[in-house]
């Protein structure tokens, strides 16, 4: 099991299912997130929660 760390670009896309990205941040997170850990630090935190991604990251970092 690996920790991996979850960048802005990738939280922003997920933020956004119209991004050009989004798919692939998913399916990328999905095969990853069986046998990993992923967090995010305060800096990337902090990056994400500034305008319109913050409402999107509620929603992309709710724990089940």
């Amino acid at each position: 099991m690996a920790i991996i760390l979850i960048d802005t670009c990738v939280v922003t896309d997920l933020a956004d299912p119209k991004s050009a990205w989004f798919e692939w941040s998913a399916s990328t997170l999905e095969k990853l997130d069986q046998n990993n850990t992923f967090v995010i630090n305060p800096i990337i935190y902090a990056e994400c929660s500034v305008g319109t991604v913050g409402h999107g990251l509620a929603i992309v970092l709710s724990v089940e």
